[in-house]
Order: structure tokens, then C-alpha cells, then sequence
């Protein structure tokens, strides 16, 4: 009978070591998959705050416009692409029209540093309506690969 209970003993030792390397697996399975999760939240996170930077800057154009209402009856606001350079008026005074060259130049310079692959495009739609449609474009990071993300607001200043 005592050696029985010795080959007991001996067996859950070794059951027990068994037991300890099973749940450092699973432990450690279950840290990955947090370690995922943590990062996945930090890419959604990053992305919202794209977003939501994307809503003020388009915003930041309305108000420009709305700020320049003679620019924007002169049509000087109909058709701003990213592609405007600086009048260079500033120091001197602005007429309206170069006031609305100036804001489309700033603003998708604001858009390139604020946004990756940023740019912002105004335009009259249709043309004569007085509704102008601002767009943002910018790139996200999705699962493995960059997609191309865009903001809309329609108004009337």
C-alpha cells in the first residue's frame, strides 16, 4: 500500500506542472488578443479624431465665406480646389476676390498638415444657386491598407 501512494504522488506532481504550463497558455492567448484589441481601439480612435478635424476645418471654410460675402456674391469662392496660390495682400489689404484666393490657399495648407493626404475642394452647386458644396479628402488606416475617407457639407452663407 505505500507504494501505491508514492506512484500517487508522484503522478500529481507532474500533473500539476501540467496544469501551470496549460494556463500560462491560455493567459498568454488571451494577452494577444487584448494586445489586439488595444490596438485596433487606437486605429479607430485616430480615425475619429480625422473625422472630427475634417468637420471643424470644413467648417473653418464656412466661416471664412461667410466673413467675405462679397467675394462669395462675386463668385470668388465657386470653384476653390487646392491648386490657389498666395496674392500676397495681406500686409497691404485684400480686395474680396483676392480675400477668397487667400482663404482657399490657407485652408488646404491647413487641410495638408492636419490631414494625411488632405485636400478641400469648394464649389457652387449648381452653379448660380448659392448652395456650395465643401469637400475634404484624406487617407485612413483600415485593416492592413489606407482607404480614402471624404467629408461633404452642403450651405448657403
Amino acid at each position: 500500500m505505500l507504494t501505491h501512494s508514492r506512484q500517487a504522488i508522484q503522478f500529481q506532481q507532474g500533473f500539476s506542472l501540467i496544469e501551470v504550463l496549460i494556463t500560462v497558455l491560455v493567459l498568454a492567448i488571451g494577452l494577444l488578443g487584448l494586445a489586439g484589441l488595444h490596438a485596433q481601439a487606437l486605429r479607430f480612435s485616430h480615425n475619429a479624431y480625422l473625422r472630427s478635424h475634417a468637420t471643424l476645418l470644413g467648417n473653418e471654410m464656412a466661416d471664412r465665406m461667410r466673413a467675405n460675402l462679397v467675394g462669395v456674391a462675386a463668385g470668388s469662392y465657386d470653384d476653390i480646389d487646392g491648386n490657389e496660390a498666395n496674392p500676397g495682400c495681406i500686409a497691404v489689404g485684400c480686395s474680396a476676390a483676392q480675400m477668397a484666393n487667400y482663404d482657399g490657399y490657407i485652408w488646404n495648407r491647413t487641410i495638408a498638415r492636419a490631414l494625411p493626404n488632405g485636400s478641400g475642394t469648394v464649389q457652387e452647386v449648381p452653379a448660380g444657386s448659392g448652395i456650395f458644396v465643401i469637400t475634404l479628402n484624406w487617407a485612413e488606416q483600415t485593416e492592413g491598407a489606407r482607404a480614402d475617407k471624404s467629408f461633404e457639407m452642403r450651405f448657403r452663407p
